[in-house]
């Protein structure tokens, strides 16, 4: 799984809206998002708790990649993502490379 924010810029108002997905690496499906004028912790915990309600109990191990945004570091996330046994792998700073596949769906997304 990978997961990351993108911002849109509306131009007719100006207004910013937020997309964060999470996406299947195995075969590149979104399996929840989130949608937001404002990236706050609950708009980041949304598609997480969309992801736990729709994943069965696995025994094997699933990870989700992410960058190191604040969403990503808070306590209420890495909470959620162990209470529910997926491992959480953050890129290194500036290295968006350990994220490419986030960036390559937005990249692919807003041209």
């Amino acid at each position: 799984l990978s997961s990351d924010v993108t911002e849109f810029k509306i131009p007719s108002t100006g207004e910013k809206v937020y997309l964060e997905p999470i996406l299947d690496m195995y075969n590149n499906e979104i399996l929840a998002h989130s949608i937001s004028t404002r990236p706050t912790l609950a708009f980041t915990l949304q598609p997480l708790n969309q992801l736990v309600e729709q994943l069965p109990k696995l025994t094997y191990r699933t990870t989700i990649h992410t960058d190191q945004g604040w969403q990503y570091r808070h306590r209420a996330c890495r909470k959620t993502l162990k209470q529910n046994r997926i491992i959480q792998s953050m890129s290194r700073r500036a290295t968006a490379l350990d994220n490419a596949v986030m960036e390559s769906f937005f990249n692919k997304l807003k041209v």
